[in-house]
C-alpha cells in the first residue's frame, strides 16, 4: 500500500489502496522512502536473498498450496526446453500488423521454445500480463495468434488471456451512483487505448512476479480495467503457468486471485463472469476449428471427406439460440473441454448423403445464417 505517515507518528496510515500486491511494495513519508520485501517474518537483517528464489516460492505456493489442488500429469520435457528474458526482436514471420509492430518491445517479458526433431517445435512469447501473445509453430502453420489489426487493442484483446467481469456493475442501471455503470471488464492483458493521451501508449497488465525453470514459466500480474476512461479499480492477480509436456503439446494452468479487502461489499468486488481462457486464432493459418462430438466426447473421425462441419461464424454472428443452431458458439464445458484448430491440410466437404456426423467442425468464409 502506499501510505503516508507522520515524523512522531508510530503508525502508517494509508490514503491511496488498494494497489496490488507484488514481491516489493513502497511506503512513502516525509522525507522518507523505502522498498520493502514481503516476506513473512522478516526483521532486520543484512542477509541478501535472490529475487527470482523469492518470486519462485511465491508463485507456487499460490498456484499449488490449497486444498484441492491437483498435481499435473505433464511430466515436462525440461531437455527440449529453452527461455529468456531478452526481447529477441520483432520476429517478421509472425506478420504482425505493421503500425503496432513498435509497441511489441514495451509489451514483451518472457520466451519460450520447444524444440523437437519432428515438426512440432515452437516458440511462445510472454507479455507484461503473463499472458501469451504469440504461439509460433515455424514447420508447420507458423503464427497461431492473431495479427492484431485491432483498432486501438495492439496485444489487448485477440491474444490468449484471462478476463473476469463483475455482473453485479457491468453496464447495470442505477448502480453507479443512480447512474448506468460503465463496462467492468479486467483483462489480463491490458487496456483499450481509447483514453486519449493517457493511453497513446499502450498500458499492459503490469509484472509481479517470473521464473522460469526446467519445462516450466510461471507469471503473475495485477489485471487492468480494459475500458478507460473507468470509476473501477481491478483486485485482480493473474497467474499464469506454461509446462513443456514435449512433443509439441503446452500445458497451460491459469488461476484468478481476487485480492480485494476483506470486509469490502461482495456486491462491489466479486467477479461472476469469467475467460479461461479468452482467445483467437489466425483462420488465415488455421481455418478450421474442430470440435468433439458433443454426445460421446470424442474427437476422431473416419474420412475427412465426411466431416459434417458448421462455418466459423464472426463474432457478434455466433449468439447461442439464433438461426446458427448447433454452430453458435458453446461453453467449454460441454465441448470435452478442448477445441482443435486445423491447418490446411485438412479437407472437408458436405456430401448429399451421409451427413453422420464424425466431428462437429467450423470452417470460415461461409454465411452463418444459410449454411447452419
Amino acid at each position: 500500500v502506499l501510505a503516508r505517515s507522520d515524523e512522531n507518528a508510530k503508525e502508517t496510515t494509508p490514503y491511496f489502496s488498494p494497489i496490488p500486491p507484488s514481491s516489493h511494495f513502497i511506503i512513502m513519508a516525509p522525507h522518507k522512502l523505502a522498498l520493502c520485501g514481503i516476506i513473512a517474518g522478516l526483521t532486520a537483517s543484512t542477509a541478501a536473498f535472490d529475487v527470482n528464489d523469492l518470486d519462485a516460492a511465491i508463485l507456487q505456493d499460490m498456484l499449488e498450496a490449497y486444498d484441492l489442488h491437483e498435481p499435473s500429469t505433464c511430466t515436462g520435457a525440461a531437455g527440449s526446453t529453452a527461455f529468456t528474458f531478452d526481447y529477441p526482436g520483432i520476429n517478421a514471420d509472425s506478420e504482425w500488423y505493421t503500425p503496432f509492430e513498435s509497441f511489441e518491445q514495451d509489451l514483451f517479458l518472457a520466451a519460450m521454445t520447444h524444440t523437437d526433431a519432428n515438426n512440432r517445435s515452437w516458440t511462445i512469447r510472454i507479455g507484461q500480463g503473463g499472458n501469451m501473445y504469440s504461439h509460433f509453430v515455424p514447420d508447420l502453420h507458423g503464427e497461431t495468434m492473431p495479427p492484431q489489426a485491432h483498432e486501438n487493442a495492439p496485444w489487448i484483446d485477440e491474444v490468449h488471456q484471462s478476463v473476469s467481469v463483475n455482473t453485479n456493475l457491468n453496464f447495470q442501471e442505477t448502480e453507479c451512483n443512480g447512474e448506468t455503470c460503465p463496462a467492468y471488464y479486467i483483462h489480463g492483458a491490458g487496456t483499450y487505448q481509447k483514453d486519449g493521451l493517457y493511453t497513446s501508449t499502450p498500458f499492459y497488465s503490469q509484472s509481479l512476479a517470473k521464473h522460469c525453470d526446467g519445462a516450466t514459466c510461471t507469471f503473475a500480474a495485477w489485471g487492468q480495467q480494459a475500458h478507460l476512461a473507468t470509476i473501477f479499480t481491478s483486485p485482480i492477480i493473474t497467474l499464469n503457468r506454461f509446462t513443456n509436456c514435449g512433443d509439441g503439446i503446452i500445458e497451460h494452468t491459469e488461476m484468478i486471485y481476487n485480492f480485494a479487502p476483506a470486509d469490502s461489499s461482495p456486491h462491489l468486488i466479486d467477479q461472476g463472469y469469467f475467460n479461461v481462457p479468452w482467445s483467437g486464432v489466425r483462420p488465415s493459418n488455421l481455418p478450421i476449428a474442430l470440435e468433439p462430438d458433443p454426445y460421446s466426447g470424442e474427437l476422431s473421425y473416419a474420412d475427412p471427406n465426411t466431416v459434417d462441419y458448421c462455418p466459423m461464424c464472426g463474432w457478434g454472428l455466433d449468439e447461442p439460440g439464433g438461426a446458427q443452431g448447433r454452430c453458435a458458439r458453446d461453453n467449454l464445458q460441454n465441448l470435452g473441454g478442448y477445441t482443435s484448430f486445423v491447418g490446411h491440410g485438412l479437407y472437408v466437404n458436405r456430401p448429399a448423403a451421409d451427413q453422420k456426423p464424425y466431428l462437429w467442425c467450423r470452417k470460415p468464409d461461409v454465411d452463418c445464417s444459410t449454411n447452419a
